[in-house]
């Protein structure tokens, strides 16, 4: 089913707005008192206040820059009051998250799914799944992932038709291309749709952004967070362990239940349940290839191609072990391949089977089940999304000393101040004026 574009446009607000509000109320303690989780404390805060130089926002951290999460984080500590700084870094990726679930219902994606009604319904499924957790949306560092997310899903569909709106889609992607290292893995999909898109505006776009990440890993990245390719098979092992596992199995399971497999010895099951996933996919699409164009193909290949190195890229420049990430959290190194299972699994579905033609009570029981389903792992891991309760007001009393103490300071006179946590703590020195 078609929507007529004047009526898409207002369903896609309605859509951002439904998803920015859900996503606010499942971390909903991240947002109305802010934690300042991971990095956001020590890597932007105090970091940004002791260096306040401009020059500070091509700083390199963890082997690479991180261009727009630095930018935030430079203009919010420069600019904002202190109380208001960990509201505004919250506030950044509550919507940035948003608006990158949201894409998808924008009319080029209609060459990934046709029908409007099915990349609805597939865009909701998304944002009620429980890919990831709390700092994925509420944390300026982690902002990088969805950044990632934006760019790839945005490689395939074809350039916006305005040219204010590729101005604005090329201007995203380029700002998420030199957020992090691993947009390298869009730079083949590039190349490939130099050659399958025809357009010269699709043309441009792919020429530029092949350049732009081939500079940004040039300059952008350090050759000491990157590991040699030695041990290569060994490294292919591990990688497909970590994505029978980690990738397909935890999808599908979710996090807590395969990691009870998992702690208990039961790792069988979670491969017979990922292997169970691949052959049951690979069927139905051989019994249904004739319902798939060639562009369907291409995308679902490119689809399983990011998932693939995504996860090779992460085993090896964290050097991931067969136990080092198999038991720990650490959902940020698989949130964008679990997106992408289940987009896939949403194409291959909606592609596969002709919903027109089903009977009716085929229809409510799948409706049932999918509701139940996603019910079930939204509950399941609802505690992914909350912070510990005595984080938030921890901070906010010690800002606000801060800020008093800070204006008794006389001219010259300075005073340090010092948060402990458990990682990154938060370190700040004010000079009276």
């Amino acid at each position: 089913m078609i929507i007529p574009e004047r009526r898409l446009a207002p369903i896609g607000i309605v859509l951002f707005v439904g998803i920015l509000l859900f996503f606010f109320w499942r971390s909903y303690g991240a947002f109305l008192l802010p934690v300042l989780a991971c990095e956001d404390g020590g890597i932007m805060l105090s970091y940004y206040n002791s260096h306040p130089e401009t020059t500070e926002i091509f700083r390199f951290y963890a082997g690479y820059v991180s261009m727009l999460p630095n930018l935030i984080g430079y203009l919010t500590v420069q600019w904002i009051p202190l109380r208001l700084v960990p509201y505004a870094l919250a506030l950044y990726p509550l919507l940035l998250a948003a608006a990158t679930y949201s894409l998808l219902l924008l009319p080029r994606f209609r060459t990934l799914i046709d029908n409007d009604i099915h990349r609805l319904g597939i865009t909701v499924f998304l944002a009620l799944m429980p890919h990831g957790l709390m700092p994925l949306v509420s944390n300026t560092t982690y902002s990088l992932w969805n950044l990632l997310l934006l760019l790839l899903l945005l490689t395939l569909a074809p350039a916006a038709n305005s040219w204010q709106g590729r101005v604005i889609e090329l201007t995203a992607m380029i700002l998420a291309a030199i957020s992090t290292p691993l947009s390298i893995v869009a730079v083949p999909v590039f190349v490939l749709n130099l050659i399958r898109h025809k357009g010269r505006a699709d043309r441009i776009r792919n020429a530029i952004l092949i350049v732009v990440v081939i500079i940004y890993l040039a300059v952008g990245t350090q050759s000491g967070g990157v590991v040699l390719l030695s041990n290569l098979l060994a490294r292919i092992e591990v990688t497909w362990l970590y994505f029978l596992q980690r990738v397909l199995a935890e999808s599908v399971l979710g996090y807590n239940l395969r990691l009870a497999l998992f702690q208990s010895g039961q790792s069988w099951i979670i491969y017979t349940v990922a292997m169970t996933f691949c052959i049951g996919m690979a069927v139905l699409i051989d019994r249904r290839y004739r319902r798939f164009s060639r562009d369907s193909f291409i995308n679902i290949g490119i689809l399983l191609y990011y998932i693939g190195a995504i996860t090779f890229l992460s085993v090896l420049t964290r050097q991931f072990d067969l136990d080092s990430h198999m038991g720990r959290l650490n959902v940020r190194y698989f949130y964008v391949q679990h997106v992408f299972v289940w987009l896939f699994i949403g194409i291959v579905v909606t592609k596969a089977v002709d919903w027109r033609q089903a009977a009716r009570p085929l229809k409510v029981l799948v409706l049932a089940l999918t509701f139940s389903y996603v019910g079930w792992m939204a509950l399941e891991h609802l505690h992914l999304y909350r912070p510990n309760h005595t984080d938030g007001p921890q901070l906010a009393a010690f800002l606000a000393d801060v800020e008093t103490t800070r204006a008794r300071l006389a001219p010259g006179e300075s005073a340090d101040f010092n948060l402990p946590r458990n990682c990154f703590d938060i370190s700040l020195t004010y000079t009276g004026k």
